[in-house]
Order: C-alpha cells, then structure tokens, then sequence
C-alpha cells in the first residue's frame, strides 16, 4: 500500500499531441513529487464577518509544470527526451547495417517549425496512478563534475516539462525494466572550432573538469478561449543555451578569456561515447554549440594547489550555417513509438 519500491515512472509517445497513449518504455530515475494541476484561492470579500472570505475560485485554469529528474541519465532516454522538445518526427539512421546502432539527429531549424512531439507519462505506485498528457519539454539541463579520485562520474540531466493535467489512471501491463547504457563524464572530450563547418576538428586536452549546460527549447503551452481549462495548443520560440564550465587553468583557459575580451564567437562540441553497440559503432552523445564567452573568471578557486578557471558560454544565432545548438545521439533504439 503506497510502497516506494512498488514506485515508477512510464512513457509513451502520443500519436496525437493531447490523446494519452499506452506507455511502451520505463524511465529509469528517482519519481519526483507528483505535482498538483489545479490552484484554489479564497476570493477577499467582505461579508459582514470575522474571516478570510465565503467562496473559492476552483481551478479556473489547469496546468502542470515539473521536472524529470535523472541523476544518472543514459544513452537510451536521450531519443524519446529530445523528440519531445528539440525536433519532432526524426527517422534515426543505422550506423552499421543490421547491427541497431542508430543516429538521432536532433537539429533544429530557426526558420522552420520543428514540431516536437509529445508524450504520455504514468506515475505513481502500488496505490494508485497519475496519468500527464501532452508532455512537452521546455528545457534540459545537463550537470556532471568530474571526480578528482576514484568515483562516480555520472552525467544528470533535468527535463524541464509542461503536461495538461492530473488524470486518475492505471500503469500499463507487460513494461520490462531497460537495458540501458550509462554515460561517464569522464569520457566527455571538449572541442573548439573557428567555425561550426569545423566543429569536431580540434580538441582541447587537459582542461575540462565540469560543466552545467541548460538548453531551452522555446516550446511553451498556449492558454486560449475555449471548451476546457488546460492549455488548447503549443507553440515554439526562441532556441537558446548557456554554458557554464570548469576549466584546469593553463594555455586553453586563457586563449578563451581572450575571445571573450574581443567578443569573438566560438564554436564548442562536447561529446562522449560509451560501448560498441553489437558489431557497429558506439553509443555516443554529442552536444554542438554556437556562442560566445560572457564570463571567464580566472582564480576562481583551486584544487589541491591547481587553479581553477570557470567560464560561461552563452548561445548566438551563427547566421553563416544558422545554427545555434544541435544534440546527437547514436545508440541502440530504433523507434520511440
């Protein structure tokens, strides 16, 4: 009755945005708080008495803001994420044929509609089950810290996400727990390019300690007129990111402290990869980045006698290949649906 071991988190893509779906996949994270959807407030009559009013508005408009939180995200959650706030409806590409190592290009257009999809999302536990539709995310962020001695280098990730309602349901049969493949930022390597045709050529060695990385997508629900209390559609705004790092201070820190005293643009990919995936490639994350430095502090603090240079990229449009971020992923998920 109401266990935390018997406590869970399923998804399902929605066919049509709003239309709750079977789930077909488990999240594997720690269940956050199942949020309320609905605001009651005493309205501050005067009524000839002692109090604080007679009536109360009851859920005028209903809505869900809320986080995914995964403290240790892996390369099979990023696909269905990405769909459903960076680009809708990408066919991922195999790799290697026949050996299910697929590409997920999520590279979103600043002039066109990118159409994300939405989800369906199952929570809660033996007791009972909360049902959110028309899951869309507004942001990520990804947070990791590289250990100085033996530890856990785990990659977290946060989905910032939007959802209609709270609607009393049940979890759907027959889902098994993931195989999945964890990311170790360790493994994240750092590139610097002078263009974004470029992105990838250089690598910067030796520097890299942490990072805090927050896209947002500019997907955000649209309350308008009508039959229901929730939200009636979505719509898309403006793509932006900052970028926070931790850098070992040396030649690289302060070549990027003299792009931000210029305002120079500077073109970052992070990736990381992780297994083979059967006889293919492996599985691999790659976050490309058009920007400028906003901030670099140099001195920030010191480890065990080492410097420390923290720095903040923060996105740009780059009109030249109209980008301002694209996320990629290669691993062993065919289908999100």
């Amino acid at each position: 009755m109401g266990e935390r071991a018997l406590t869970k988190i399923l998804v399902g893509i929605e066919a049509v945005k709003g239309t709750g779906v079977a789930a077909t996949d488990m999240y594997l994270l720690e269940n956050p708080p199942i949020p309320d959807d609905k605001t009651n407030e005493v309205v501050a009559d005067d009524s000839g008495l002692r109090g604080p009013g007679v009536r109360v508005r009851n859920g005028d408009v209903v809505g869900i803001l809320d986080t995914l939180p995964f403290a240790d995200i892996y390369f099979q959650a990023l696909p269905s994420l990405l769909s459903c706030g960076v680009v809708g409806s990408v066919t991922p590409t195999e790799q290697t044929t026949t050996e299910g190592d697929y590409e997920w290009d999520f590279d979103p257009s600043l002039s066109a509609t990118n159409d994300p999809e939405s989800m369906t999302l199952e929570r809660g536990d033996d007791d009972g089950v909360i049902e959110h539709n028309y899951v869309m995310f507004e942001g990520y962020r990804f947070q990791w810290e590289i250990p100085q001695q033996k530890g856990s280098a785990r990659l977290a990730c946060e989905g910032q996400y939007f959802a209609r309602q709270n609607v009393d349901s049940s979890y759907t049969g027959a889902i098994a727990i993931p195989v999945v493949n964890n990311i170790n930022s360790k493994l994240i390597r750092f590139y610097r390019d002078a263009s974004w045709a470029n992105l990838g050529n250089t690598e910067k060695t030796n520097l890299l300690r942490g990072g805090d990385i927050q896209f947002f997508t500019g997907v955000h629900p649209k309350f308008l007129g009508g039959a229901n209390k929730f939200f009636d559609t979505d719509g898309e705004g403006d793509l932006m990111f900052t970028a926070a790092f931790t850098f070992e201070r040396g030649t690289e820190s302060e070549a990027i402290r003299a792009l931000k005293d210029t305002a120079t643009k500077s073109f970052v990919r992070l990736e990381v990869e992780g297994p083979a995936i059967g006889g293919g490639v492996n599985h691999k994350f790659t976050m490309d980045l058009a920007g400028f430095w906003k901030d670099v502090v140099d001195l920030d603090s010191n480890d065990r006698g080492n410097n420390i240079t923290t720095a903040v990229l923060e996105g740009i449009i780059d009109v030249t290949a109209s980008k301002v971020y694209r996320l990629a992923v290669i691993t062993n998920v065919a289908a999100i649906s």
